[in-house]
């Protein structure tokens, strides 16, 4: 039911709506009817995730902020470790709950649109897809990266473009389930270098906490990055003076402060990736 501006406004605080608040099928279908868009033609297996902030949400003017974005994805069987942890700006795998049991949900930057705020009021979120704090965390850091994504000098990237093919092979194989990041320092990063000169990079990979303690797979991390070490070392012009592979816990902001993370976006372009099999446990 949608009453006042105020009372709608107060509504939608008490439901709980947030980032992170999964939409019904019905609440979408209300606004498909009412605001039809290209990308509510088809809502049958999909879901609706609000990606606004909290404090945009819960605003408690609807005139000041009349709409939320939300982002449509789908549930998928199983999780592609080349889209985990933000890799791709383009695609991202997050995991969730769905009908109570583990699941992966799967998003596409572009498919994201305004949603009118009013309609929230109507009933709470859908409890049937929760998605945890580090979860909804990591979706609104992955769509604020397509707005702010890193540059490295074009000297720099056509003397890495055969590494780079080396860690996209790594992760092809694998690797991407054991390593969630790989940032570099590149000395100097802001200048176009002449053949006689050589870039010094740093590279640190980084694991999630919990992998790091998963004998099994933490192994299969430091085969993959000692190969995506030595790829890098091998590029003509290019010297690697420190390469450190990392649980997420034992990096700090002021290890990677001056770093830059390495897209991985073709890797999303990839129909039907190879898929490791990854530990029940992750």
């Amino acid at each position: 039911m949608i009453g006042e501006p105020a009372d709608d406004a107060t509504r939608i605080r008490q439901h709980g709506w947030r980032q992170g608040s999964a939409l019904s099928t019905a609440l979408v279908q209300r606004a498909a009817d009412e605001f039809p868009h290209p990308l509510l033609k088809v809502i049958e297996k999909r879901i609706f995730v609000v990606v606004s902030q909290d404090r945009d949400v819960a605003n408690f003017s609807l005139e000041k902020e009349p709409l939320v974005e939300i982002i449509i994805g789908t549930i998928n069987a199983a999780a592609d470790g080349s889209y985990l942890y933000n890799k791709s700006v383009r695609r991202s795998h997050v995991r969730c709950r769905y009908g109570g049991t583990p699941a992966v949900a799967e998003f596409q930057i572009n498919d994201r649109l305004s949603f009118p705020r009013r309609l929230l009021a109507m009933e709470p979120p859908d409890g049937n897809l929760i998605f945890e704090r580090d979860a909804v965390r990591q979706m609104a850091t992955w769509i604020g990266r397509r707005y702010a994504r890193v540059a490295f000098p074009d000297a720099f990237n056509r003397r890495v473009e055969r590494g780079i093919s080396c860690v996209r092979d790594q992760l092809k194989r694998g690797a991407a389930n054991a390593i969630d990041s790989i940032f570099v320092e590149v000395n100097p990063d802001d200048r176009e270098l002449s053949d006689g000169e050589s870039y010094r990079i740093v590279v640190i990979g980084t694991v999630v906490e919990k992998v790091a303690t998963m004998q099994e797979v933490w192994d299969l991390a430091v085969r993959h990055f000692a190969l995506i070490e030595g790829a890098l070392n091998g590029c003509p012009g290019i010297t690697v003076n420190e390469a450190k592979l990392l649980s997420e816990a034992e990096v700090s902001l002021a290890t990677i402060r001056g770093m830059k993370r390495f897209d991985f976006d073709d890797l999303s372009l990839r129909e039907n990736p190879p898929s490791f099999p990854t530990p029940s446990a992750l």
